[in-house]
This record gives structure tokens, C-alpha cells and sequence, in this order.
């Protein structure tokens, strides 16, 4: 309804970029699971609100001038109970500051300890350890606030600890933060409008790239990114 107030606006006064997070989603499929009946009734939910939207667009006459896109920032891959990696098993807590538990472990290591530590994640199943230097191709390397070590569980599997472990097998059956080529990791991309062309479908492209393409359709200049609107043409009329 709001969405649907601010593009009834004057065009003076209406907004250029209207944003509107659905979580739903992600609430049932992290509490769930991706596959449960409660994840479909979710998507269902987040379908008709787009619907509303896209009715309320059409009741106005603005299909013409407004353009929509619909994307999803993450999968969700299922978590069978008992796929709990517990770190204390593994790693001395008194060696480490824990940064992050989950899909991704960060850790840094007590002064002296680092190499301890790192062989000590490198050893545990279900799990891959990385020096922060070497997660380039995640943009890690050399941020300062990225810890010295972490770790990427397989998919379907979580860090956590014993103190942790109970509530975490109780809350959870989705998660995600695995490696992006993994299917159960892909998101949609949708779009709708005059920007765009009409029944096209076109190869995975990375969600870098959608701010380039938002400040393309709002004909702003984007600050310096990864991203580029070149990557996306495919999707444009012009």
C-alpha cells in the first residue's frame, strides 16, 4: 500500500528509486528449510504482494513509465539436523577470538597462535580453512576488518559451537553463505518495464553488477564499484 501511495505522487514530488524488502523467505527456509510447505506459503505471500504491486501499477497507467525489478540477495540450501561442525571440538577457545559462526567461520588467533590455529580448522571435516589472502576471489585479502582465518563449511552444513549447538540444531534447516556457484546459492532476477526488453531470458550474471544497472535507469553516476552496466545489457532495450 505505501509503495502504491508514494507512485501515486505527483511527479514532482513522487520518488525516483523505491526499495522494498520482503523477508519472509528467508524466515521460513532458515527456520524450515527451503523445501517445507511453510517456505512455499512464504513465496506465496511475497508473490502477491508483487502482485499487488504490479496491479497497482497497471490501475494507474504507469506500466509505461515505471520500471521493476525483483531480485533475491541469496539461496538457501537445506540443513539436516545433526550436520553441526562444533569448533571447541576442534580448536581451543582460549587461542581464538570467534568472529562469525555459520555457512562461514572468521577467527583471528591469539598472538603467537595463528599457525596452530589455521592447521587445527584445516583438519576438520566438512570444512575448507583459508589464510585471509587467499579469499581473493571473495574480495577478502586485504580489508581490515576480515580476520586472518576462515573457513567455508560444505553445503548443508554449520559452524557453531557446544554452547551454541543446541539452540542453533532447534532454529535451523536452511542456511546459506556457501560458494556462489553453487546452485542451491543462486537468486532470480526479474525485471519488468519500458528499460527493459520484453520476454528475454538471459545467462547467470553476478548481483554486483544491479547497481550499475539502478544508476543507469536513474541516469545518476555511480561512485567506483565492481560492477558494470555492460555486464547487463542484455537485458536493455537500449
Amino acid at each position: 500500500t505505501q509503495v502504491l501511495d508514494w507512485l501515486s505522487l505527483p511527479a514532482q514530488r513522487a520518488p525516483s528509486l523505491i526499495t522494498v524488502y520482503f523477508g519472509d523467505v528467508d524466515d521460513a527456509g532458515h527456520e524450515f528449510g527451503p523445501e517445507s510447505p511453510e517456505a512455499d506459503a512464504a513465496i506465496a505471500r511475497v508473490d502477491s504482494a508483487v502482485g499487488a504491486i504490479m496491479n497497482g501499477l497497471k490501475q494507474q497507467g504507469l506500466e509505461e513509465r515505471v520500471n521493476v525489478v525483483v531480485v533475491s540477495d541469496h539461496g538457501m540450501a537445506r540443513v539436516d539436523p545433526g550436520h553441526l561442525i562444533y569448533l571447541d571440538d576442534f580448536v581451543d577457545p582460549a587461542t581464538v577470538n570467534i568472529v562469525d559462526l555459520g555457512a562461514v567461520l572468521s577467527l583471528s588467533a591469539k598472538p603467537g597462535s595463528a599457525d596452530t590455529v589455521f592447521r587445527s580448522v584445516a583438519r576438520v571435516p566438512h570444512l575448507r580453512a583459508y589464510r585471509k589472502q587467499d579469499m581473493a576471489r571473495y574480495h577478502y585479502g586485504k580489508h581490515p576488518r576480515i580476520p586472518e582465518i576462515l573457513a567455508v563449511a560444505d553445503e548443508g552444513w554449520l559452524v557453531t559451537t557446544r554452547g551454541l549447538g543446541a539452540i542453533r540444531s532447534r532454529l535451523t534447516r536452511g542456511a546459506h553463505g556457501y560458494p556462489p556457484e553453487a546452485p542451491s546459492m543462486q537468486a532470480i532476477f526479474l525485471a519488468l518495464g519500458p528499460a527493459f526488453r520484453s520476454g528475454v531470458v538471459v545467462a547467470p550474471f553476478q548481483n554486483i553488477h544491479l547497481y550499475a544497472l539502478l544508476a543507469h535507469l536513474l541516469g545518476v553516476t555511480p561512485v567506483p564499484n565492481d560492477g558494470s552496466v555492460d555486464s547487463v545489457k542484455a537485458v536493455l532495450v537500449n
